[in-house]
């Protein structure tokens, strides 16, 4: 029969096993949700796309960019926050000019375009 002492031993391992078990899953969600703390880097360009220099107006920064590429992905690698409101496309919160005339709407997965120019420049409206 199991001394008091070993019943003891046994529920604090099964305490620190369930705490490590707790933080391994955290760890692992956070990183998942955060991405790692890291900004995403520009994806493999597909067949036919070029490479389009973005320059964001709103703080001046340039970053570069692939033809079809999201343009949340680029905002985020930027350091650009784009507003989301109903996430829908219907409130216009998400809404960037592109060249100082074509809107597009972020939530609704807009892309960089094709095209000849090898240079963008994009504002957010919000």
């Amino acid at each position: 029969m199991p001394q008091a002492r070993d019943l003891q031993h046994i529920a604090t391992m099964r305490v620190t096993f369930a705490l490590a078990l707790a933080l391994a899953l955290f760890a692992a969600t956070a990183d998942a949700f955060f991405g790692g703390g890291k900004k995403p880097s520009a994806p493999q360009a597909a067949p036919g796309a070029k490479q389009v220099e973005v320059t964001w107006e709103n703080n001046g920064k340039t970053v570069t960019a692939n033809q079809g590429e999201p343009i949340a992905n680029v905002a985020r690698r930027a350091g650009v926050k784009i507003k989301y409101d109903c996430k829908k496309g219907r409130c216009g919160s998400c809404e960037v000019r592109l060249n100082g005339r074509a809107s597009a709407k972020v939530c609704q997965g807009a892309t960089i375009p094709f095209g000849p120019s090898k240079k963008l420049k994009i504002k957010t409206m919000a």
